[in-house]
This record gives C-alpha cells, sequence and structure tokens, in this order.
C-alpha cells in the first residue's frame, strides 16, 4: 500500500509543478502580442480565467499531497484471523527435544512413543491427502505413505530392511532409536512434499 502511495504522491507533486509552470507560461504569452491564429491569446481574460484554472487544480494537487501523507485517524483494519491447526508431531516436542532417546526406555515408554508417532503420521495423512482416519491407517499399515521403509515397518506391517533388523538382532534400545529417528524423518518429508498441495 504504501508503495502505490507513494508512487501517487510523487506524480501528483509533479503534476501539479507542471501545472504551475504552464500557468506562468501563460502569463508570460500574455505579455506578448502575438497575432494570426493564435489571436485569442492577446484576450485577457481568457488567459486570466486559464491562468486561474490551472492555479487552482495545481494548488489542489499539492495540497492534496498533505492529504496523502496524514494518517485518517481512523482505526486500522484487523486482519482476519484463523483457528490455529497444529502442526504433525507436536505432541512428540517433549520427547524429540533431546536429540537423543533416553539409553534405556522402559516398554510402556516405547509404544507409547510409537503410538504417538503412529497417530501423528496418521493424522498428517489425512490431512494432506484428505482421506477418512481407516484410510489413512491403512496408508500407514502397509507403508504407502513413505519412501523410507525403516519408517513404514517401524509404525506399520512390512518387512523391515536388513538394517533395522541387524540392529534388531543386536539391541533392541537401538533398533527402536533407530526406528523413531527414521520415522521423525519421513514424517517431515512427508510433510514438506505432501502439505503444499
Amino acid at each position: 500500500m504504501n508503495r502505490y502511495l507513494n508512487t501517487a504522491r510523487k506524480w501528483t507533486v509533479l503534476l501539479g509543478i507542471s501545472l504551475l509552470i504552464v500557468a506562468g507560461v501563460m502569463v508570460g504569452l500574455s505579455k506578448i502580442e502575438i497575432g494570426g491564429t493564435y489571436d485569442w491569446l492577446n484576450n485577457r481574460s481568457i488567459i486570466g480565467a486559464t491562468f486561474v484554472s490551472i492555479t487552482t487544480v495545481a494548488v489542489a494537487m499539492l495540497l492534496n499531497i498533505n492529504w496523502l501523507t496524514t494518517d485518517s485517524g481512523g482505526i486500522p483494519a484487523t486482519p482476519e484471523t484463523t483457528s490455529e491447526i497444529p502442526l504433525a508431531g507436536s505432541e512428540l516436542e517433549q520427547i524429540v527435544a533431546r536429540r537423543v532417546l533416553p539409553r534405556h526406555l522402559p516398554p510402556n515408554e516405547r509404544t507409547q512413543v510409537q503410538a504417538q508417532l503412529q497417530e501423528t503420521t496418521i493424522l498428517t495423512i489425512q490431512r494432506t491427502r484428505d482421506v477418512s482416519h481407516q484410510q489413512a491407517e491403512r496408508f500407514l499399515e502397509q507403508g504407502e505413505w513413505t519412501e523410507n521403509r525403516t519408517a513404514a515397518a517401524f509404525l506399520g506391517e512390512t518387512t523391515p530392511p536388513p538394517g533395522y533388523q541387524l540392529r534388531n538382532h543386536v539391541s533392541n534400545q537401538l533398533a527402536f532409536q533407530y526406528g523413531v529417528r527414521q520415522t521423525a524423518i519421513a514424517i517431515v518429508a512427508f510433510e514438506n512434499e505432501h502439505g503444499e498441495a
């Protein structure tokens, strides 16, 4: 809005000054005796009326600048507000806030973390693909929501990749931490890829 206002100010000033120059030229021409086609320029009343008209318009334009530059004094319009939509995974902030999960997470907390990741993924699928809750659950179980096989296996019923199986044989906790990290990465990638549509 300010850009248009500044442009309007510049053009108004330019036009006002131009009209004042034209009025000055008209006064100068009234001093010269001109004959022939421009005989009307010798008529003092036409010159006077033209000068007054042009000067009035020019002064009005220059005074208009004052009107354009002052605030209207009204109450500014409040922007339209929309309800806040929670971001995918916002309920996991307490868990993911730490860079690394605790070394030994009890099984009930593992189940809770996995359930929260599943619910976050379902809500993200639901919102971005505009499907029902049951369809989103089906996408999750079949691993159709991501290309990341570890994340698909961690939350769904697909076969885990060999690297995840190896981690699971070495340590359940290690496999769990890797699964959580890969799932968080996959959720963010899915949100970035499908959230803008």
